[in-house]
């Protein structure tokens, strides 16, 4: 008999939250591997701010601001004891929870083999347990597996989920060997080494598709001192142009209008992404918008590779950063001196991008100062950037974690819901406090309503 399987993007629990072009990737991947190897699945995305279910149920669509980004829908819940002090409201981000029972009500009287719950942020998982719960009240005797970033970077909370399988790695060779066990079915050894070039994330479940996320690499070969992304995925993979393209012609089809390339460090393999943007041009498919939202490698720009952004129509260029602080960039990462930034930009200007681009920096990192933070505001601000100021979190396993460990500064670390960068502030010592970091956003957003006002008036 064909097995069946259920899967399940859950809420997000949050102070804030924005769908700036979030979908559940690995579970879309899981998709479209279950499919390939003939099993049937059913599909909910308590995220989908465009379903027909949430619309029917809320008796409107809601509405996007940029490029398919935009506010889910939420409702406000009750702070976990350990944040309650936080003075903001908590929510619930996604389909309102009478409708998220009214649909597994509905899915309830089929006969499933299994359930796969995915997971990001690890301060998120509140919400990821709440599903579990509630799917073992409508699937009382169907395993649920529980997998993604959260268990990956935290496996041993995970295990206190009501999950019976817990997947502790984002690698698709233990997530194989997990489904096999569970689903009893076997699955060739060729899905173990060359998934990615073969399989495509399964934008087929989504019955009103509004923009999509994809990946021309995997993995990122850096070694930055905040960054767990090489844990997550230790093995740098690439794919074929020629089917990317032919997916986004048939994604076109569906009337998509934007594209989102989400690689960690998609320079890295530059040539291919050249032969990727050539494709994308000479196929007529630079109608499509198309966004880089994970930010770029700026010592791996040239002039070519800005030109042919430029050709294909990048509707959002953002340069990853983080600080032009000379000491911290060799502390941090050392993958970028200020110098290649300042030319990357210049590269990028005379090809004729201006407010397409922007600039992540980082802000809270451990030691840096007010003082630091403010002169690469100021820095990017002069060459007309739009700054998009991230606070730092500390992450397992990466070296900063070590340290911070080690010197006493994550006594709390076994709680993932105090690394929610709007929780941080209050307790993190080796950080900002709350008024700084305050104060260095309002200069951020001073500085590109400056830069927002020059641009009306030009």
């Amino acid at each position: 008999m064909k097995k069946k399987v259920l899967l399940v993007n859950p809420w997000i629990y949050d102070f804030a939250a924005y769908d700036y072009w979030l979908k559940p990737l690995g579970l879309l991947y899981i998709a479209s591997l279950l499919n390939e190897i003939g099993v049937e699945i059913a599909f909910i995305d308590l995220l989908d701010r465009h379903s027909k279910d949430l619309k029917n149920f809320l008796g409107f669509e809601l509405k996007d601001k940029s490029y398919g980004t935009g506010k889910f829908y939420f409702e406000e819940i009750e702070k976990p004891d350990i944040v309650r002090e936080i003075p903001r409201i908590y929510k619930r981000y996604g389909y309102p929870l009478k409708l998220t029972k009214k649909v597994l009500d509905k899915f309830s009287k089929e006969k499933f083999d299994a359930i796969f719950v995915t997971s990001t942020l690890t301060y998120w998982y509140p919400g990821v347990w709440d599903i579990i719960k509630l799917l073992k009240k409508f699937f009382p005797k169907v395993p649920i597996v529980l997998g993604g970033i959260y268990t990956a970077l935290f496996p041993q909370h995970a295990i206190k989920s009501e999950a019976d399988y817990v997947v502790g790695s984002t690698s698709m060779k233990v997530t194989l060997q997990i489904i096999k066990k569970v689903l009893k079915i076997d699955i060739p050894e060729s899905f173990e080494n060359n998934w990615f070039q073969r399989l495509l994330p399964m934008y087929e479940l989504y019955d009103n598709l509004k923009y999509a996320v994809l990946l021309t690499t995997l993995g990122c070969p850096f070694r930055c001192s905040y960054c767990a992304a090489w844990r997550l995925q230790p093995e740098f993979k690439v794919n074929d142009p020629k089917k990317l393209i032919e997916y986004i012609g048939k994604l076109s089809l569906r009337g998509i209008k934007d594209i989102v390339f989400f690689d960690d460090a998609i320079l890295v393999a530059k040539s291919n992404f050249k032969r990727l943007l050539e494709l994308i041009i000479s196929s007529g498919l630079n109608t499509l918008r198309y966004h880089l939202p994970n930010g770029l490698h700026v010592s791996l720009i040239d002039r070519e590779i800005a030109k042919l952004l430029k050709d294909a129509n990048f509707k959002t260029v953002i340069l990853a950063v983080e600080t032009l602080d000379s000491i911290l960039q060799k502390k941090t990462s050392n993958k970028l001196i200020s110098e290649d930034f300042y030319r990357a930009v210049s590269i990028l200007k005379d090809e004729g991008f201006s407010n397409e681009l922007k600039v992540y920096l980082l802000m809270n990192m451990p030691g840096q100062t007010e003082e630091s933070v403010l002169t690469s505001m100021l820095a990017c601000h002069e060459l007309g950037l739009r700054i998009y100021l991230n606070e730092y979190t500390p992450i397992p396993f990466t070296k900063d974690w070590e340290y911070l460990s080690k010197t006493g500064f994550l006594d709390e670390k076994n709680e993932p819901l105090l690394l929610n960068n709007k929780v941080l502030p209050y307790w993190f010592k080796a950080g900002m406090d709350i008024v700084t970091i305050e104060r260095l956003k309002k200069n951020a957003r001073d500085l590109n309503l400056k830069l927002k006002e020059k641009e009306v008036r030009l």
